[in-house]
């Protein structure tokens, strides 16, 4: 079983910047 379909990728913070949501987008997109 691939557990890594399981990890969901948020990024809830209400302070989050661009580069980070740009990041977060980038790693999904990874994997």
């Amino acid at each position: 079983m691939n557990s890594a379909k399981l990890i969901d990728h948020t990024l809830l913070k209400p302070e989050s910047t661009r580069t980070q949501i740009d990041q977060i987008i980038d790693e999904a997109k990874a994997y």
